[in-house]
């Protein structure tokens, strides 16, 4: 393998680690922020109406008494919100998510009836949600006199996560492609005074005239003394 090409190799292999190991690091601290990002979408969404059941004092009324906002403001195509009495009882939920959400998880169901919120996630029809659990209060030290049920999909989230990945493997195979083309084109220059002493020395064995030169420019490398090295032994040969 010629020279010139193995530096051009190394050159864009180490490069292609550095992007490979950045754009890692990248996606990783990116997918933690949206994950941090769809939990408090979530708790926020849990917060309104846990807060608004609490200030109305509404539970445990039946559901046609329910003094509750409109679920439909706090639902969206990816976002479920139900709400339970003191029994787990579903009094009312959104039907934006249909047969999408699963029962609740015994061990989570135990531990909101202690006092806890709780987040699990699920997957359904090939996606993930996020679910939180969360119990109400009407007052201090009571126990939960309901629980608010607030399913949210990382749609959005996994949206971006593919955006993020596609740019960073077109921008990584862009970057390289030039890296390839740098080393290979640093290489070739690096690399012909090398090929200039094959030519001269090629013409000296076939001409047998021991007055030709090299040529070793004005550097002060390591070629430049070959070149002066070989200099001075075709003097010599002469």
């Amino acid at each position: 393998m010629p020279i010139r090409l193995r530096l051009a190799l190394w050159y864009s292999g180490v490069l292609a680690l550095v992007l490979v190991a950045l754009g890692f690091a990248i996606y990783l601290v990116m997918a933690r922020h949206m994950d941090t990002v769809l939990h408090e979408r979530v708790t926020a969404r849990a917060e309104h109406l846990a807060s608004f059941m609490t200030a109305a004092n509404v539970l445990p009324h039946t559901p046609h008494s329910f003094a509750l906002p409109p679920l439909e403001l706090l639902e969206g195509p990816d976002t479920y919100v139900q709400v339970m009495d003191e029994g787990g009882a579903v009094l009312e939920g959104s039907s934006s998510l249909g047969d999408g959400v699963p029962p609740i998880p015994q061990k989570a169901a135990d531990e909101a009836r202690g006092g806890n919120v709780v987040f699990y996630s699920f997957r359904s029809g090939g996606q993930r949600y996020l679910a939180l659990l969360s119990p109400v209060f009407t007052s201090v030290g009571s126990p939960p006199a309901g629980f608010v049920l607030v399913v949210m999909s990382d749609r959005e989230e996994a949206r971006t996560l593919a955006t993020l990945r596609l740019v960073l493997l077109v921008g990584g195979g862009i970057g390289v492609l030039v890296a390839w083309l740098v080393g290979w084109s640093v290489a070739g220059g690096a690399l012909r005074p090398i090929a200039d002493m094959i030519d001269t020395a090629r013409a000296i064995a076939l001409s047998r005239g021991f007055s030709r030169r090299l040529s070793g420019g004005r550097r002060q490398d390591e070629l430049a003394q070959l070149a002066r090295a070989f200099n001075e032994m075709l003097a010599s040969l002469e």
